[in-house]
C-alpha cells in the first residue's frame, strides 16, 4: 500500500503514473486520448447541421459538471447568470452557442438560457455517453467548469476554457497543460484553492472564487483560441 493523504504538489495524473514507477514500468504515454467511432461522428455532424450550427467556430457551454461532489457540486460551478452573459457576448461575436449537460442538468441549462438575451442554438441534455462524446468532438471550443466533462473534452483533443473555483487547476486541471486549454481563476484571493487533502471547508467568502470571475474573462479566453 502507498498512503496518499491528498493530491497537492503535482497533477493527480502524475500521482497515478508514479505508481507504475514503483513496479518499474516506465510511463511512455502521458496524455489521455478518446476516439469516437465514425458512425457517431457522422451522427454528430448531421445533428449540428440539423440544428443550424453551420458557421464556425462551434462553441458549446456546459454549465454543470462536478456531480461527484454530490449536494456540494454547486461549489464548483460558475453562476448561470455569468454563463449567460458570456454566451451573449460570444453570440454577438461568433454566432449562437449550444448548451449541453446530462439529464439531471436540464433545469440548470434552461436557467442559463432564460437569462440570455438571445436563445442558444440548442440545449441538449438527453444523450447517452457515446453520443455526448460524439457531439463534443465536433465542437471547436467548450466552456465548462472543473469536472468530468472537462477531462473528456481534453481527451477528445478539444480547445477548452475551464473555470476553477475552490480546486487547484495545477492538480486537477487539463492534463497535460497546453495553450489550447485556458484555465480561468479569480485573482488576488488568498483563500483559494481551499479544497485540500480531499476536504472542502465551509466557505466564509460567499463563493468569491467564482463570483469574482467576470464573464468578459471567458470571452477573452475564447477569442484567444479562435483561429
Amino acid at each position: 500500500k502507498k498512503k496518499i493523504e491528498g493530491f497537492e504538489d503535482k497533477h493527480v495524473v502524475e500521482y497515478y503514473l508514479d505508481l507504475l514507477g514503483l513496479m518499474n514500468v516506465p510511463a511512455t504515454v502521458r496524455e489521455a486520448r478518446i476516439t469516437v467511432d465514425p458512425g457517431t461522428l457522422m451522427w454528430a455532424r448531421e445533428y449540428l447541421k440539423k440544428k443550424g450550427m453551420t458557421a464556425r467556430p462551434f462553441i458549446g457551454i456546459i454549465p454543470g459538471g462536478g456531480s461527484s461532489w454530490g449536494p456540494r457540486a454547486g461549489r464548483k460551478r460558475y453562476s448561470p447568470a455569468g454563463f449567460a452573459k458570456a454566451a451573449d457576448e460570444l453570440a454577438s461575436l461568433y454566432g449562437p452557442v449550444a448548451l449541453l449537460g446530462d439529464v439531471s442538468e436540464e433545469s440548470l441549462c434552461r436557467e442559463v438560457a432564460s437569462a440570455m438575451r438571445d436563445q442558444p442554438l440548442f440545449i441538449e441534455t438527453g444523450l447517452d455517453l457515446e453520443r455526448y462524446m460524439g457531439l463534443l468532438s465536433v465542437l471547436d471550443i467548450v466552456i465548462l467548469n472543473d469536472g468530468g466533462p472537462l477531462h473528456i473534452a481534453r481527451a477528445l483533443g478539444l480547445r477548452t476554457v475551464s473555470i476553477f473555483g475552490p480546486v487547484d487547476p495545477n492538480v486537477y486541471g487539463p492534463y497535460p497543460p497546453s495553450e489550447g486549454n485556458k484555465v480561468i481563476t479569480a485573482r488576488g484571493l488568498e483563500c483559494r484553492p481551499c479544497y485540500l487533502r480531499f476536504k472542502l471547508p465551509e466557505c466564509g467568502y460567499d463563493g468569491a472564487c467564482l463570483e469574482k470571475i467576470d464573464p468578459s474573462e471567458i470571452v477573452k479566453a475564447v477569442s484567444e483560441l479562435v483561429t
